[in-house]
């Protein structure tokens, strides 16, 4: 099993890597509260089907711009736990 996450330059698994994030690792979020998601998803997930919504972030449709290492770029967002 990967024991990181690939940080990367766009949201979207086809963008280039920038760097591997450890899984568990602490990272800054640019926008906190702001995702970028597929079209597709944005589509299915009206804000309110949490299952529509849970199936985007499962399938790598939600990306979360970060701060990891002083270099900015994208996380999936089934890899950023929300802070409390």
């Amino acid at each position: 099993m990967e024991q990181f996450t690939n940080l990367r330059s766009r949201a979207g698994i086809d963008n280039p890597i920038i760097t591997q994030v450890p899984l568990g690792a602490t990272v800054s979020s640019v926008n906190p509260n702001r995702y970028y998601a597929t079209q597709r998803c944005l589509q299915a997930c009206d804000g309110t089907n949490q299952f529509a919504i849970d199936q985007c972030i499962d399938n790598n449709e939600v990306w979360v711009e970060v701060i990891y290492n002083r270099r900015s770029g994208f996380l999936s967002r089934r890899f950023v736990e929300p802070s409390r």
